[in-house]
C-alpha cells in the first residue's frame, strides 16, 4: 500500500478490494497497475492477473493511436508466435522498416524490450497472457496443441493462462478441454499435475469440474489421490467427503 500510496490517495486506496492488494504483492503486477493506473478514469480493483492485463491491453493496444487498425495488435500475436516456436522468451528479431514505430511504441511503453537483435515481453506472464488470448481467438484445440508438443517444462504456463482464458470466456470448450486432457492417456503427469493444482484452489468449482473429479474418483484413482493431495479448497471437502464415505 505504501507504494500505491504514491500514485492515488488514501480515500481511493480504501476501495481497493484484498484480493487486489494480494494480487499486487507479485512484482510485475503491481508495476503493470501503477502503470496503467488513471485518476480520471480509475479501474481499482481486478480478481486476477488476467483481468489486469486485459485492462493493459485496453489501454495500450486497442486504444493506442499508433499504426493503422488492428496493426499492433497483430505485430504483438507475431512476437508471441516468434517466442512459443523458438521455445525461449527472447526471440530472434530483425525490425523491417514497416515495424519500426510501433516496436518504438511498444518499447517506449514498457510492453516489450529490444536489443540486440532479440525481442522479449516485460515478463513470461504477460507473454501467457497475449499467447492465451490468440490460441482462444483462433478458436484452437487446446488438447491438440499439447499433444503435438514435447510438452516440456516451457509451455506450462502458456497451458495455465489458455485455461484460465478458457474458462472465462468460453466455458463450453473450456468443459470439453479440461475433461480431454485430464483423461487423455497422450498427456503427461506434469501438464494434468499444473490442472489439478489450478482446480484444486477453486473456491468454487462448476458443477462440471466437479463432475470430472468425480469421475476421476471412481475411473483413474491415481489422477484423483493427485488431486486430494493438492491442499483442495472447502467448497471441494463438502463435495467430496460424503462420496468418500460412500466408497
Amino acid at each position: 500500500k505504501g507504494i500505491l500510496a504514491q500514485i492515488m490517495d488514501k480515500k481511493e486506496i480504501g476501495h481497493i478490494s484484498d484480493e487486489t492488494i494480494q494480487l499486487l504483492r507479485t512484482p510485475q503486477y503491481l508495476d503493470t497497475y501503477c502503470r496503467i493506473y488513471d485518476k480520471e478514469h480509475p479501474v481499482m480493483n481486478f480478481a486476477n492477473p488476467q483481468n489486469l492485463y486485459e485492462e493493459l491491453w485496453r489501454i495500450q493496444v486497442i486504444h493506442s493511436k499508433v499504426g493503422k487498425r488492428n496493426e499492433l495488435e497483430c505485430l504483438i500475436y507475431k512476437i508471441a508466435e516468434r517466442i512459443q516456436k523458438e521455445e525461449t522468451l527472447a526471440a530472434k528479431w530483425i525490425i523491417p522498416a514497416e515495424e519500426v514505430l510501433l516496436i518504438e511504441y511498444l518499447s517506449t511503453q514498457g510492453i516489450v524490450t529490444y536489443e540486440n537483435h532479440t525481442i522479449r515481453f516485460f515478463h513470461q506472464s504477460f507473454y501467457d497472457y497475449v499467447f492465451a488470448r490468440k490460441f482462444v481467438s483462433d478458436q484452437k484445440s487446446l488438447s491438440e496443441w499439447i499433444l503435438s508438443k514435447h510438452q516440456g517444462l516451457f509451455i506450462r504456463g502458456t497451458i495455465r493462462q489458455v485455461f484460465s482464458y478458457l474458462r472465462n470466456y468460453d466455458k463450453s470448450r473450456y468443459n470439453t478441454e479440461l475433461k480431454t486432457c485430464l483423461f487423455s492417456t497422450g498427456i503427461r503427469y506434469h501438464v494434468k499435475l499444473l490442472m489439478l493444482q489450478d482446480l484444486a484452489v477453486l473456491e468454487n468449482p462448476t458443477m462440471h469440474e466437479k463432475n470430472i473429479i468425480a469421475q476421476a474418483m471412481k475411473n483413474d484413482k491415481e489422477l484423483f489421490e493427485t488431486f486430494l493431495k493438492q491442499g483442495i479448497s472447502g467448497d471441494w471437502i463438502d463435495f467430496l467427503l460424503p462420496k468418500m464415505q460412500k466408497e
